[in-house]
């Protein structure tokens, strides 16, 4: 089978690649003989197989790279129930808004918990990063699977964004979202920095994202929104200022 992405992940035995953004479009490759950059995209032909569950492409008979300095997808934004998620298996992913509650159980994790008390794992099978226990954090990397269980990989530092004094949920008074509930279109304003807007559902899927130059008032289109209940993440640049809910009619 050949298969083409972009490098989202790189360690010794293997890599991740990813074709677009969003759940099932990941995949972990098997393959110690070729070592690509992050942002590589390229095409690959192996065979695919179930390692203990985890579906990777092994036994690679071609490699290549297409381009390079490609720019990596948006992460799937996601809770602990989010990383735990098959659909999310080998795809880059931020658990965001995640409290380290373990910071030393075995083999090289530490463990998070989202606000509803569901909790995930963090490897440094890319990255080793050491967290500080009840410490609020976004964590980016693919999502993996080995030895039954799900873990993030973080691939640098950058990727373990620390979130200090910033509300949970619906408390931030600098930022308004109305009307709520909405039909085609919701309105951001506030005294913020807002550079980065994404919606996700109540499952942790990115429906939209925007970025900003600066705010001022903005006018969000969400016509194309099913309706339901949807979480609306702010950030500055990579920090989470606040995080909004609103129904969709």
């Amino acid at each position: 089978m050949s298969v083409g992405g972009i490098v989202t992940g790189v360690h010794a035995a293997g890599y991740f690649i990813q074709q677009g953004t969003g759940a099932w479009n990941g995949l972990y490759v098997y393959d110690n003989a070729h070592q690509p950059a992050l942002g590589d995209s390229v095409l690959v032909t192996g065979t695919v197989s179930e390692y203990y569950n985890l579906t990777e492409l092994k036994t690679v008979t071609s490699f290549g790279i297409i381009s390079s300095g490609n720019v990596q997808p948006v992460p799937v934004v996601v809770n602990c129930e989010g990383v735990n998620a098959e659909e999310n298996e080998g795809v880059l992913v931020t658990a965001s808004h995640v409290t380290c509650v373990n910071a030393t159980i075995s083999f090289g994790m530490w463990k998070i918990q989202d606000n509803n008390g569901d909790t995930a794992k963090v490897h440094n099978l890319l990255y080793a990063y050491t967290p500080t226990q009840g410490t609020m954090y976004d964590v980016t990397g693919p999502d993996y699977y080995s030895f039954n269980e799900f873990r993030v990989e973080p691939r640098a530092a950058s990727d373990v964004v620390v979130i200090t004094g910033i509300p949970v949920m619906n408390t931030s008074q600098d930022v308004s979202l109305y009307p709520n509930p909405a039909v085609t279109q919701l309105t951001l304003t506030g005294s913020k920095t807002i550079t980065r807007v994404v919606i996700t559902g109540l499952n942790g899927q990115v429906v939209k994202e925007i970025t900003l130059n600066q705010q001022d008032k903005l006018e969000i289109d969400i016509s194309g929104l099913q309706s339901g209940q949807y979480f609306v993440n702010l950030y500055n640049n990579t920090i989470l200022e606040s995080v909004k809910t609103f129904v969709k009619r």
